[in-house]
């Protein structure tokens, strides 16, 4: 739960955070929206994605080719 909490997020998540905050209701229910919004529209972990190895020579090919005169 930390790992989502400290992920940057979008204006669009924060906006209905702020949202949930000023919603009317006892502050377990506020709390309770809150972590709704976490499950919903976060991502799973905090963690980056392993990135692809470097491209080489070989992973190159022609695809298309054009001569204009």
């Amino acid at each position: 739960m930390v790992d989502r909490l400290q992920t940057p997020y979008s204006p669009r998540i924060l906006r209905a955070v702020r949202e949930g905050l000023a919603r009317p209701g006892t502050p377990r229910e506020r709390v309770d929206h809150l972590i709704d919004l976490a499950d919903w529209r976060t991502r799973p972990s905090g963690s980056a994605p392993e990135p692809l190895p470097p491209v080489t020579e070989d992973d190159v090919r022609l695809v298309c080719w054009i001569a204009i005169a």
